[in-house]
């Protein structure tokens, strides 16, 4: 199977995604600081009970997340959690049409080495696109969720889990940086 049309997949209920998208022809998703909490408020409404999320990273013309499907609608919720986010977007903005690409792309996490390629390549992502000289100062990632009281934070205990902790979590982060960011 090409690699494009795994991004055409459908989201399986239990099953791990890594969720990404951007923008047509390099636009910005983001217009203004205050896009970002919005984009992630209407994540929580269409998406709270559909997906656990255990990372995320917003970017000015794309994001990612790290997802664990809970619900056959997913995919159908991913799409109304777009639209309902473009539409706001195109109204704040005075834009007319599509701002995302479609269909949105999806890789399914089939390994433990893959989930931690995964968080990594996540967290790192503003630093790797020179938007932060410190990917831990990023305001929209889930970098910082770790260690967090549950209610203050959009990701699922997935990491503190994953992580025996926080210093653990710190230093895989900074040693093992990988040297190239392309292995997804």
């Amino acid at each position: 199977m090409a690699h494009t049309e795994a991004y055409k997949l459908p989201l399986l209920e239990g099953r791990l995604y890594h969720i990404f998208n951007r923008s047509i022809n390099k636009e910005l998703v983001f217009y203004q600081k205050s896009n970002y909490p919005y984009f992630l408020k209407q994540y929580q409404k269409y998406l709270r009970d559909e997906v656990d999320t255990y990372a995320y990273c917003l970017l000015p013309n794309h994001f990612h997340f790290f997802i664990k499907a809970n619900s056959p609608n997913v995919s159908s919720s991913f799409r109304r959690f777009f639209q309902s986010y473009v539409l706001a977007l195109n109204k704040q903005q005075a834009r007319r049409g599509s701002l995302l690409e479609r269909p949105f792309k999806r890789q399914e996490v089939k390994s433990e080495e893959y989930i931690s390629h995964l968080i990594r390549y996540i967290h790192l992502n503003p630093q790797k696109h020179g938007l932060i000289h410190d990917y831990k100062q990023w305001e929209w990632s889930s970098f910082r969720d770790f260690g967090k009281d549950q209610k203050e934070r959009l990701t699922s205990s997935f990491m503190d889990q994953w992580f025996l902790n926080e210093n653990e979590y710190q230093l895989f982060h900074d040693e093992n940086k990988p040297n190239r960011f392309d292995f997804l």
